[in-house]
């Protein structure tokens, strides 16, 4: 992919998830937020980043207790909201006092939280039962369950298509959704186990096939490859968007 068709820099990085909402940044770990074992007693939530030049530091320790592991946390900066998955549930944290105030149950083996705030609907993927639940975003109410493929994993909204993609980690594809009403748009054959995805903001979505060392590149619109990169073997990934042309061609 050249620069001038995509101006756009990725970077994979070694799992570094940006929670701007707090101003902190979130201990990283095998995925692009953090996970803490379900040995771990003291069931806290502490979001820093190892002292040195970068300047962050703990903040605050946030308690939210339960058994089971943790996987990624997503940020609603609209509804300042923050949703953490634990093994079998996601909780819903208020932004700005950390309380508690809300959950989400009966999501088994839970990875991600995709926010589509456009059409008011959540979703979650849920590795276990390789479905995907769709609750409403006010209620936190569960409106139905979306079949995936084989353990889905990251999973993340891209306005532009207004399509959920769900990353199939055992099956190597992407289930597509629209985000307004649930229902299955497409399967990307992708191959390899899938792990952490970012949208571009324009249609593009980009995957880490980690078992390959590679970046897939795909148009959510079309469901069709726009190529492929070799990176070194990494959990996480972070985009960051340079300016560019509106005018840019797309593969």
């Amino acid at each position: 992919m050249t620069d001038q068709r995509r101006r756009v820099r990725v970077l994979a990085a070694v799992s570094v998830f940006a929670a701007a909402i707090f101003g902190v940044a979130m201990r990283a770990t095998s995925h692009a937020t953090w996970r803490a074992s379900s040995a771990v007693t003291s069931h806290t939530l502490s979001y820093a980043l190892p002292a040195g030049a970068s300047g962050y530091h703990v903040s605050k320790t946030i308690p939210v207790g339960g058994e089971g592991f943790w996987d990624y946390a997503t940020v609603d900066s609209e509804a300042r909201r923050v949703y953490i998955s634990h093994g079998t549930h996601v909780v819903v944290l208020d932004a700005d006092t950390q309380a508690v105030v809300g959950d989400i149950p009966d999501t088994q083996g839970v990875h991600g939280i995709a926010i589509a705030s456009e059409s008011g609907h959540g979703f979650v993927s849920n590795g276990r039962s390789n479905n995907i639940t769709m609750f409403d975003l006010k209620t936190l109410k569960t409106l139905g369950t979306i079949p995936a493929g084989t353990n889905p994993d990251a999973i993340i909204y891209d306005p532009a298509t207004k399509r959920v993609f769900a990353m199939n980690g055992r099956s190597g594809d992407i289930t597509a959704v629209n985000a307004a009403d649930g229902k299955v748009a497409g399967t990307i054959a992708v191959g390899g186990k899938l792990e952490f995805a970012a949208a571009d903001g324009k249609g593009t979505i980009y995957v880490n096939v980690e078992d390959k060392s590679q970046l897939a590149c795909y148009h959510g619109a079309h469901r069709r490859r726009n190529g492929r990169q070799r990176i070194r073997s990494w959990h996480g990934l972070c985009l960051f968007l340079e300016r560019r042309r509106d005018a840019h061609r797309r593969a």
